[in-house]
């Protein structure tokens, strides 16, 4: 990170310092701190409420402060850093359940994969058969040509 103290976004390499940093940023109209100790005591949720155009709507970005200051901006992140398979948020556990596929639904994604692999190589070997069946055809002078 340069040595400056300031934690970066994890994916950008990039952004505004975790903690502290002056308050309002530029392109936020709000931007609010709250526990979140779904992660462990010491995490912070922020929610910064993005300047939108007239009409456009709202929309608010997330981000988590770890302890230790690491800012994470999505909760998978997080979950990733942490090293859980489940997000500990029963509400949110829930909802991507519905997402998720079986190990048959899996292993039959895994096989119809491996089919379309192996009809891709062989239609390649046909056609490389087919072009050098149609070069032997050709008379001996024409396979010369520039």
């Amino acid at each position: 990170n340069g040595g400056g103290g300031e934690e970066r976004s994890e994916e950008r390499g990039k952004g505004a310092p975790a903690k502290g940093g002056g308050g309002k940023s530029k392109g936020y109209k709000a931007v609010t701190e709250e526990p979140c100790e779904e992660f462990g005591a010491g995490w912070i949720k922020q929610s910064k409420e993005r300047i939108m155009p007239e009409g456009k709507g709202k929309h608010v970005d997330h981000f988590y402060i770890s302890p230790g200051g690491r800012r994470f901006d999505s909760r998978v992140k997080v979950l990733r850093h942490l090293g859980l398979a489940v997000d500990p948020n029963p509400a949110v556990a829930a909802r991507a359940g519905g997402s998720r596929i079986s190990d048959a639904e899996r292993a039959r994604r895994a096989a119809a994969a491996e089919e379309r692999r192996q009809a891709k190589a062989a239609k390649k070997v046909a056609a490389k058969e087919a072009k050098q069946a149609a070069k032997e055809r050709l008379p001996a002078g024409a396979q010369e040509a520039p």
